[in-house]
């Protein structure tokens, strides 16, 4: 039996390719609005077989040297492939460039001529007539958009606008052209704060590149941020304390955790949220002490301090803010009844721990959201009484860990400067599913709430 007699019937694709054929060997005047209706019999050939021929064959240095090419085995595949990246343009081209990348991803990642293999040369070079200027075209706006590495400033091939304006570079780059401080943004970049992509060269140096327009989204964030010092002239109480809020993470940094001889750089939307007070009265109370006052004289420990604030975020403690004070948190007045009335229950808790209302205020979501991280036992929780009262207290040490390990919808749509909804079908998009959510099947809650890894990270900022 002969071997072409066994080969199955050619595919939609494969057709439309011997139809374009046809359509020049006949010189026919039929016309059409496809993008390769310019090209003329050779040149609408060398363009099917070398998409086909480097489609299929991605692996090698000279792949259009096929044994047997007019063989029907080899010639279908080939015209199929080519028919699939052409018949819909541009986006089977951009889809042939992927799977390309996808099976060359054990050649270098962030050299494109590597990671692209053989089309790239043709595309720059065998098929260098204006004609195909639509080729380089639609692979020039799919490096735009997919390529997550650096582009070399010498690349004569790639046109010079695209090479200044590609998004990922290296941080000292970024800095430099965001205004952000290098030695912020190599903390931000290592502790996979911003979207990041490393590669450990042989030499055991690691190189790292970050996306600029991500950067430049946090450029004016990172202009209001503090330093240890500024943060406790802004809200009026003592450097030690500020260090106690840190600690208790009702105040957070950028950059993570300084080492030694390093800035602490406090996130300016952590002091919007820290000098929340739950309840304000209209007039100063009678027999009234500043918070600044109760810090020095009556709080002694950190767990004291930190309950007192989480009291008054809530709304257990009532304040009096003296005008022009709505952030100087140390001038903010109480009556001293009050607070001797608290405190006692305070101190039979224990002040390392917060109720479940505090912790809705500390995450910055309604208190039944954070019931509901409770009962799923994302946020581990105790039961005390408190004279006749019974209630569910969270450990502030596990507060601090769910906000390491986990991300509210509403902080990932600000970081994608988004809604939460249009966040959640991206990720679901990517085949990436909510710990808690709405329409969730592991825990039902009112907002979403994900995995805070670099992979969650990348997927939801994907599209600004």
């Amino acid at each position: 039996m002969d071997a072409d007699s066994a080969v199955q019937p050619a595919g939609r694709e494969a057709l439309w390719i011997a139809q374009q054929l046809t359509l020049r060997v006949a010189r026919s005047s039929e016309r059409s609005d496809h993008i390769t209706d310019d090209l003329t019999l050779s040149e609408f050939h060398e363009l099917a077989l070398r998409v086909g021929v480097r489609g299929s064959i991605v692996n090698t240095n000279k792949p259009l040297k096929l044994k047997e090419a007019g063989a029907l085995t080899v010639a279908i595949p080939i015209a199929e492939g080519a028919g699939k990246a052409l018949m819909n343009w541009p986006y089977g081209f951009e889809d042939m460039l992927g799977a390309i990348r996808e099976q060359r991803r054990n050649a270098s990642s962030w050299k494109i001529r590597e990671a692209m293999g053989p089309i790239y040369w043709d595309i720059y070079h065998d098929l260098k007539d204006p004609r195909f200027d639509f080729v380089r075209t639609a692979f020039e706006s799919y490096i735009r958009d997919h390529w997550e590495a650096p582009l070399a400033c010498r690349n004569r091939n790639i046109g010079l606008p695209l090479v200044r304006n590609h998004t990922w570079v290296p941080v000292c780059e970024a800095a430099k052209r965001s205004g952000v401080e290098p030695a912020l943004l190599k903390r931000m970049a290592k502790g996979r704060e911003i979207p990041t992509r490393e590669q450990t060269r042989k030499s055991g140096r690691c190189a790292r590149i970050v996306n600029l327009a991500t950067v430049r989204n946090y450029a004016g964030r990172v202009q209001q941020m503090m330093t240890a010092e500024q943060t406790a002239a802004h809200l009026g109480i003592s450097r030690k304390r500020v260090r106690q809020l840190l600690e208790a993470g009702l105040l957070t940094v950028l950059g993570g955790t300084p080492r030694a001889g390093q800035r602490w750089w406090i996130d300016p939307i952590s002091l919007d949220r820290c000098t929340h007070s739950g309840r304000q009265m209209a007039t100063e109370p009678k027999d009234s002490v500043s918070v600044t006052q109760l810090a020095k004289y009556s709080i002694a420990n950190a767990e004291g301090f930190v309950s007192l604030i989480g009291a008054i975020q809530s709304g257990e403690l009532s304040v009096w803010v003296p005008p022009g004070s709505k952030q100087e948190m140390g001038k903010w007045r109480l009556s001293e009844d009050d607070f001797v009335k608290w405190r006692p229950v305070a101190e039979t808790v224990g002040a390392s721990k917060l109720s479940v209302s505090d912790v809705a205020v500390q995450l910055g979501v309604k208190p039944e959201v954070a019931y509901a991280l409770v009962r799923a036992r994302l946020l581990p929780a105790t039961t005390d009484s408190a004279g006749r009262r019974v209630a569910q207290w969270v450990d502030i040490r596990a507060l601090s860990e769910f906000r390491e390990r986990y991300i509210l919808g509403t902080e990932l749509a600000a970081l994608a400067r988004t809604s939460p909804k249009q966040v959640a079908q991206r990720l679901k998009a990517c085949g990436i599913q909510p710990i808690a959510g709405p329409d969730s099947a592991r825990t039902s809650c009112r907002q979403y709430v994900w995995q805070r890894t670099p992979g969650v990270l990348s997927a939801a900022v994907a599209e600004t």
